[in-house]
């Protein structure tokens, strides 16, 4: 045994290298980076769906409109239609029946004149000094009150969210095209760089 050393530092000497052998920064565990991977994946992917979502269905909102607009036109039209034909119904059965219907007729068309009758002519002067009432004239039907194409629900939901131009972003070009490709951009992001994880090898154990 030499005289500088003694049995007490080698038995120090032994667990400092033992101890040297453990690396000074250990890495994350296995499923904590898993998780992470998980979480990014499903955040691109929720992000991916909420813009090619109204990209899709945007457009076929405003074709439903359309249609339902051109249905509450096509009800007013046959409704105007059905008023006509029946002041077009009460006129023949006037002209049918009523006798100063058909007097009124004769004279217009006929230029019919019972006898001692005095025709008197008016000039366009006296005629333009002279106040008409044409109410009578006019189509005395009431016009129908315009129908609003959306449900209530839909009107709801239009209250609380803002006044953003959603047709322009989602329905007109070429912003609809982007944000198309933006989605897929972030959906392919999220299968490449995210993707599914190889399976994890659990290394075996080192016996003591």
């Amino acid at each position: 045994m030499d005289a500088g050393t003694s049995p007490r530092d080698n038995s120090q000497a032994g667990p400092s290298a033992k101890g040297g052998a453990r690396p000074a920064h250990q890495s994350d565990s296995p499923g904590a980076a898993a998780a992470q991977h998980c979480i990014m994946f499903w955040v691109l992917t929720v992000l991916a769906l909420a813009v090619f979502a109204p990209c899709v269905l945007a457009p076929i909102y405003v074709e439903t409109e359309q249609i339902l607009q051109a249905e509450q036109e096509l009800e007013r039209w046959v409704a105007d239609k059905t008023e006509e034909m029946k002041r077009n119904d009460e006129r023949v059965k006037a002209i049918k029946a009523d006798p100063q219907v058909n007097q009124r007729i004769i004279r217009r068309e006929l230029n019919y004149r019972f006898e001692g009758e005095q025709l008197i002519q008016w000039s366009s002067a006296e005629l333009a000094k002279m106040p008409l009432d044409l109410s009578m004239l006019e189509n005395t039907h009431e016009p129908l009150p315009p129908v609003n194409p959306y449900p209530a629900w839909v009107l709801k939901v239009g209250e609380w969210l803002p006044a953003w131009p959603w047709r322009k972003l989602f329905v007109d070009s070429p912003n609809r095209e982007l944000l198309v490709i933006m989605a897929a951009g972030l959906l392919a992001t999220a299968f490449f760089l995210y993707g599914p994880l190889p399976p994890m090898t659990t290394r075996p154990r080192e016996p003591r």
